[in-house]
């Protein structure tokens, strides 16, 4: 039976708009990430991330689907059939990676703020980004090799995985992308839930909810331990010198011999290097406004995305079992409509609930002497944490 014409260019002009509004809304997040400085936060590299790779999908996924509908079918080749459900698949494997990796991240902020300091780094991040690129192309590139079949369907005005013809990639496809990581995006938030609650339970007299109380210094981290523990441990073994008779001998407090009257030039080296690390200090890590909001941020784009992708999973294994169930196309059609509109609805979640995202964005477009009024409106808000995005480490209000 032949789609109605207003049917059809009805869900072509509708995702087309998707399109366009894909392309400003994930252009938009990327100005303002780029203009304010204190988004540029490590933390949030894979959130940009994630806005750079629903531009790709906007490009070399939604726009074929509008070229389909307007040409009444698939004219191009066979080769950018296989590149459309290329991207297709890569997209939504980086959507629920990249939240399955945000997930983790708050979940380590909440519980472990100075191992979340050291671990998330730029360079890290950098690497973490390129690791899971190379991961989710092979899984993407294994039908367009060969594991499975990829046509057109006509309903959906794209090309997807023939799955009657590989059942197996089908459910390998489904664990990987959405059984896996709703499983633990769903242990991660729970943990931090669980976390939070107990915190407002025990907060301090000053109202401040203490994450972590750490007794080494700010900024000694693990490979500054490590340093020293070399530097300790560098001349064992070797044979100490016998102090001369009437000096009087010392020790450095990382153990070392020390004598002051020497002259050797190598010793006044060897006391260069060895000289001892600044004395600790104790730092305390607290929960600020601007993190526990930003925990509901993500929460609120995991869910939206799943929820607009888990319907057409859902109809594709009914289509695949259950041969006696007809499914209308424009069903069909509206489930699709749903997939394509993930990509578009990240960027409006982020400047709509998000205060601190909402504030840069006011700031991005703002004259430098306007800066201070909108930044006094916000503080209250935004809280004062540094550039690493990691804890308050001074009293803050309840959450």
């Amino acid at each position: 039976m032949a789609t109605p014409d207003e049917t059809k260019y009805g869900f072509g002009i509708s995702i087309a708009v998707i399109a366009v509004l894909t392309l400003v809304f994930n252009v938009l997040f990327l100005f303002v990430f780029f203009r304010r400085k204190r988004m540029r936060i490590p933390a949030k590299y894979f959130v940009a991330n994630l806005a750079f790779v629903d531009i790709l999908g906007a490009g070399f996924w939604t726009s074929f689907s509008v070229l389909a509908v307007l040409d009444d079918g698939w004219s191009l080749s066979f080769d950018i059939c296989k590149l459309q459900q290329f991207f297709a698949n890569f997209c939504i494997l980086i959507n629920m990676h990249t939240l399955l990796f945000l997930a983790f991240e708050r979940a380590l902020m909440i519980y472990k703020p100075s191992r979340h300091f050291e671990i998330f780094q730029r360079l890290v991040m950098i690497i973490a980004i390129a690791a899971l690129w190379t991961f989710d192309v092979i899984l993407s590139l294994f039908p367009v090799s060969g594991w499975g079949e990829v046509a057109y369907f006509t309903n959906q005005y794209q090309c997807a995985m023939n799955y009657d013809e590989n059942v197996r990639q089908m459910h390998f496809s489904t664990a990987i992308t959405f059984g896996i990581p709703i499983v633990f995006l769903a242990l991660c938030y729970v943990l931090i839930f669980i976390r939070i609650k107990k915190l407002r339970e025990n907060m301090s007299p000053e109202g401040a909810m203490t994450l972590e109380v750490n007794d080494v210094a700010s900024g000694d981290t693990y490979s500054a331990r490590l340093k020293r523990q070399q530097l300790k441990f560098q001349d064992a073994g070797r044979k100490r010198k016998k102090p001369t008779i009437g000096k009087v001998v010392r020790y450095t407090e990382d153990g070392y011999e020390s004598n002051e009257s020497s002259t050797d030039e190598e010793d006044e080296k060897e006391n260069i290097t060895k000289k001892p690390e600044p004395e600790g200090m104790k730092r305390v890590y607290y929960l600020s406004k601007r993190d526990y909001e930003l925990v509901k941020t993500y929460l609120i784009t995991t869910f939206v995305v799943i929820l607009l992708w888990y319907p057409h999973i859902i109809i594709t294994y009914v289509d695949l079992y259950e041969r006696n169930v007809v499914i209308s196309a424009n069903v069909i059609r509206v489930l699709v409509w749903m997939t394509h509109a993930a990509a578009f609805v990240k960027p409006i979640i982020y400047f709509l609930h998000n205060t601190n995202m909402r504030m840069h964005l006011k700031k991005s477009f703002c004259k430098r002497d306007k800066y201070k009024r909108i930044s006094k409106k916000s503080d209250k808000y935004a809280g004062n944490d540094d550039e690493n995005g990691e804890a308050q480490t001074g009293p803050e209000p309840e959450a």
